[in-house]
């Protein structure tokens, strides 16, 4: 090359054309990184969700180190750092953009998936060491499953030998399962429309995410600590002349645990010999986990529901009472205890008294309904939820070769989905009950009604399953979990990304 190459002035660039800077070559410079922007997406966001569990769930670290259990206090820190630090890498090779439904999926997906595994750390410390490694694994991680899910099903037969600090843990990652599922369930889940009418109910302009998850938690809490106080004040096993710590936490677990639709208790004894106050104190709360998050913001602002929001709310109160009066004539339990039930079943919060498998076969139909069926959406209830019902006005249209073509495609989509729904919910249930009734041995009556209370995050059980139930049932049961509180439908988007 001549020398004179590297004298000559470069060429002037032309005035509509801004020159280029030339800078000297960085010799530490690196490659960029091999990743797609769908790909960078998902990892964004998804280190987003799961450095705020981590962050949230510092406050049952910090609890049981005030209490000095040290056990429960190092398997809380260890899930903490495992969440921190796996959202600091994920954030470092993301970014936060936005997604596409079956993007969106799998953000879903694998945020409740992670805060399972991570979560089954401080249950390793708990479960006996007589077992398995594989048993005790697979136990804990149902265990896990069963509370960032809200399913709420315990292998726990005697809550009250756990450490307080330990049952507030559980309940606590109940309350973190349903509130960050809102918050994806809000940004994926919901159509465009829906979504965008709510923003404006809301704020009267586009708001953004981390202002509704905080308005979310928020409300939230304050319902958490009346719940907990009026709970303390109208208890039997609190006397008003005596100040119990331990009393309080119980109750502020009992709390969480109600309002999140979980149903994890935190004594086997505290639901026996209820005061009516405490049914309607915890009645109230389960129905409030159920609403739509509209409806506490509206309630809160006291402004005006708007009239579809009406219609969910009164549709769902409607199926309430009448489930609520059949099952009170076919079970022939008392009017309180019959309300209790078809609350806790339709909210999917899953408290109960003692194991319902005597029931009937009629009043275990009820109770399955109204778990299939859930609560309403925008809510951290499970199920198919009360607005899609709504949808099935379409059906005629939908398989008529005439009227379907005035259909929208949007509206296609919806009644689709909400088919798909319909259909996997009790074929699912009837498969996983097949098998729990073969390997359990029990009537399969009893093991459908255990199988659907899974898959809706119902949490209601006839005793089924139980820390003796094989390691690889119990892996699937968690996961079953997971696709219950991704509503199915999430998996259909991730394989079929068409119907989204």
């Amino acid at each position: 090359i001549p020398v004179s190459s590297f004298l000559t002035a470069p060429p002037t660039p032309s005035p509509k054309t801004p020159p280029e800077k030339v800078g000297p070559v960085n010799a530490t410079s690196t490659p960029p990184r091999l990743l797609s922007p769908p790909v960078k997406a998902i990892l964004g966001n998804l280190g987003f969700v799961l450095q705020f569990a981590g962050v949230l769930l510092l406050i049952p670290a910090v609890l049981a180190t005030v209490f000095e259990d040290t056990t429960t206090a190092t398997g809380i820190y260890l899930t903490t750092v495992l969440l921190l630090v796996t959202g600091f890498f994920l954030n470092s090779y993301g970014e936060k953009s936005s997604l596409n439904l079956q993007q969106a999926s799998i953000l879903v997906f694998l945020s409740l998936f992670l805060l399972t595994l991570f979560g089954t750390v401080p249950y390793l410390y708990v479960f006996p060491s007589d077992e398995t490694n594989i048993e005790v694994f697979a136990n804990a991680f149902f265990s896990s499953a069963a509370g960032f899910t809200t399913g709420g099903i315990s292998l726990i037969d005697e809550p009250e030998k756990l450490s307080q600090s330990f049952t507030f843990y559980r309940s606590y990652t109940q309350l973190v399962g349903g509130m960050s599922f809102i918050y994806l369930v809000i940004t994926a889940f919901y159509p465009e429309s829906k979504l965008q009418s709510m923003r404006g109910f809301i704020s009267g302009r586009t708001l953004h995410m981390k202002e509704l998850f905080l308005t979310i938690t928020i409300i939230f809490a304050v319902y958490i600590i009346i719940v907990a106080v009026l709970l303390y004040l109208f208890g039997s096993r609190n006397p008003i002349s005596e100040f119990s710590p331990e009393h309080l936490i119980d109750n502020f677990s009992l709390a969480m645990s109600t309002l999140a639709t979980g149903g994890f208790t935190p004594t086997s004894t505290i639901l026996d010999n209820l005061l009516w106050q405490e049914h309607v104190i915890l009645m109230g709360a389960m129905i409030l986990g159920a609403l739509p998050f509209t409806f506490h913001y509206a309630f809160v602002r006291k402004k005006f529901l708007s009239p579809k929001l009406g219609k969910e709310v009164l549709t769902y109160f409607a199926i309430l009472a009448a489930a609520t009066v059949l099952f009170a004539v076919i079970s022939g339990l008392d009017p309180m205890q019959s309300a209790f039930y078809s609350v806790s079943a339709s909210t999917t919060a899953g408290l109960q008294m003692e194991s319902l498998a005597g029931l009937s076969g009629g009043a275990h139909t009820i109770l399955i309904i109204l778990m299939f069926i859930g609560g309403c959406g925008f809510s951290t209830a499970g199920g198919l939820k009360i607005f899609r019902l709504f949808h099935l006005k379409d059906i005629i249209p939908f398989f008529s070769k005439i009227k379907r073509a005035e259909l929208s495609k949007q509206s296609k989509k919806e009644l689709l989905s909400t088919l798909i729904i319909l259909a996997l919910f009790p074929t699912i249930s009837a498969i996983t009950g097949a098998h729990l009734a073969a390997i359990e041995d029990v009537p399969f009556q009893d093991a459908f009604f255990e199988a659907v209370g899974i898959i809706t995050t119902g949490g209601l059980s006839a005793g089924v399953i139980d820390s003796d139930t094989d390691p690889a049932t119990m892996i699937v049961l968690g996961f079953l979990m997971i696709f219950g509180r991704l509503e199915i439908i999430a998996i259909i988007y991730i394989f079929v990304p068409r119907l989204s």
